[in-house]
């Protein structure tokens, strides 16, 4: 959750492009919109917008299954 700026307890699409562009490195920053975007669509179940609670573990898997680097 330390990418939660916001602190309210979810991972926004806009938090999660933060995230994947400081762990991916300089190249990942550019594509960082998209798979954010293939992320969000992936792990959030309800459609609100935001990750939380079990959809992390989610998000977590895909990460994974899918890691771009």
């Amino acid at each position: 959750m330390k990418y939660d700026t916001d602190k309210d307890g979810k991972i926004s699409e806009k938090e999660l492009r933060v995230a994947i562009g400081e762990k991916g490195g300089w190249w990942l920053q550019l594509f960082s919109r998209w798979y954010a975007a293939r992320c969000m669509a992936a792990a959030d179940k309800n459609r609100d917008g935001y990750i939380y609670g079990d959809e992390l573990n989610s998000l977590i898997e895909f990460a994974r299954k899918h890691a771009i680097g």
